[in-house]
């Protein structure tokens, strides 16, 4: 029963580190990212370094040169292979920003900048500064009104979660 450990049992048992950086999108604490990513993928037995077949649907994403705006809609179907992001979140009592059949056609076609949480749009952010442009987030990535899809695809977030080259929480 971990209830029973107080806090002076658990002292030396958790390793503390020092902050890499005070924002996750800042040089240095990309550049601490890109070294653990290449680390596990070069030392790491059980962290194969070969693309995955994306989910059933992914947020795609590229930054537009003329403007430096983000361009975000969702890929569905797609045949291909290739590494993807998972967000982990809390999504707390109300989640505004969702796909439903209404806004799955909308959402294929755009999801506009302004509309998605600020812990999406880090997210997509932090993806583009590593090189990956596909993120699965269940809230966009899952039909939450329909409950065949709902029931299908979170059957597969086991599979999603472990076969995306790294998970954002």
């Amino acid at each position: 029963n971990h209830s029973s450990i107080g806090g002076d049992t658990l002292k030396g048992l958790i390793k503390t580190r020092p902050s890499v950086s005070s924002h996750p999108l800042s040089d240095r604490g990309l550049e601490w990212v890109k070294q653990r990513l290449n680390t596990c993928l070069t030392t790491h037995a059980t962290c194969p370094r070969s693309s995955k077949t994306l989910p059933r649907r992914v947020l795609t994403f590229e930054r537009l040169s003329h403007s430096g705006e983000i361009r975000v809609r969702i890929l569905e179907d797609s045949p291909r292979e290739g590494d993807y992001a998972t967000l982990s979140h809390r999504w707390g009592s109300h989640q505004a920003c969702v796909t439903t059949r209404a806004l799955l056609e909308k959402h294929k076609e755009a999801l506009p900048w302004p509309d998605l949480p600020q812990t999406f749009r880090d997210s997509i952010e932090f993806c583009l500064a590593i090189g990956i442009n596909y993120l699965w987030i269940d809230a966009l990535c899952i039909v939450q009104d329909d409950d065949d899809d709902w029931h299908t695809e979170a059957a597969k977030m086991a599979d999603v979660y472990q076969n995306s080259y790294i998970t954002l929480a």
